[in-house]
């Protein structure tokens, strides 16, 4: 009885399925049950790299290459950290670099400066010399300038040049900033850096107990008030080798010697002072009112 239904069960199967899936035409392919499509899966794109700055990535240097002149091997080749070779290949002599060095075509012009460097006035004070007409030595060894200005003495310290306020006050018409002439008389020229000896009025600086300065001039002025102000062409500033004491701080004539110097002082086109004296020596002749010899 088992049997029967076991048969009858495979029956029943076949004709379902001849009703479900028809049989297929001689010579044709059995028919595949299409397959749902399925949608591919996105595609995931890793993220980009940040960039990285190229200066902060630090490069690798190789040294150069030493170049290869006259067959060397690569033993023979000095290496990266090597000085100059020193010994030539045998049969090889160095050859000296004969490259041109490139000029550029249009070499940038010298930039010239935007201000003119300073210069202090005292440094640009030069003079020249306005040669005398005449210069006649005379029998008592006396110098004659011009026929008008004698000059006696050596100009040494033992002997020192004697001269005259009138000759030094020539330089006025002659030596003047303000009008573009800077000449000295020759007669005046000659007594730069001479001992000379010259007399007239003098005058201490003021509330100076010990002095060691003085002006000497043409024309007697108290530093005040009193008489005619020196002017740069008659009157000369001595610096003396000795401090003055006593009642020679009164004193306000005599002579006064040592070594001259012609040196326009000039601020501006002024003409400060022309000349000056050092290692001077005073010898009294008055003290106060107008003094003479």
């Amino acid at each position: 009885m088992r049997y029967f239904w076991i048969i009858v069960g495979l029956f029943a199967a076949a004709g379902f399925a001849y009703v479900v899936i028809p049989p297929s035409a001689p010579g044709e392919s059995p028919k595949q049950v299409p397959t749902p499509a399925v949608a591919p899966a996105p595609a995931v794109t890793p993220p980009a790299a940040a960039p990285v700055a190229e200066a902060t990535l630090p490069q690798a240097t190789k040294p150069p290459a030493p170049i290869n002149q006259g067959g060397l091997t690569d033993d023979e080749l000095p290496s990266a950290n090597a000085g100059p070779l020193t010994t030539p290949h045998a049969g090889h002599t160095p050859q000296a670099n004969t490259a041109p060095v490139a000029t550029p075509a249009n070499p940038a012009p010298a930039t010239a400066p935007t201000t003119a460097p300073t210069v202090p006035s005292a440094a640009a004070a030069t003079f020249d010399i306005l040669p005398a007409d005449t210069k006649v030595r005379q029998d008592d060894g006396s110098l004659l300038i011009d026929g008008k200005w004698k000059i006696t003495g050596e100009g040494t310290k033992e002997k020192p040049y004697v001269i005259t306020w009138e000759m030094l006050t020539t330089a006025e018409h002659t030596f003047d900033p303000r009008a573009g002439s800077r000449k000295i008389p020759e007669g005046v020229a000659m007594l730069d850096g001479k001992w000379v000896k010259i007399t007239g009025y003098v005058a201490f600086p003021l509330l100076v107990q010990q002095p060691r300065e003085l002006l000497a001039m043409l024309n007697q002025w108290d530093g005040c008030c009193i008489g005619v102000p020196p002017s740069p062409y008659d009157a000369i500033e001595v610096r003396l080798k000795d401090i003055v004491t006593g009642d020679a701080r009164f004193a306000t004539f005599g002579h006064v010697t040592g070594r001259f110097g012609v040196q326009p002082y000039i601020s501006g086109d002024w003409l400060i002072g022309l000349y000056i004296m050092d290692e001077g020596t005073l010898e009294i002749e008055a003290f106060g009112g107008f003094g003479g010899e």
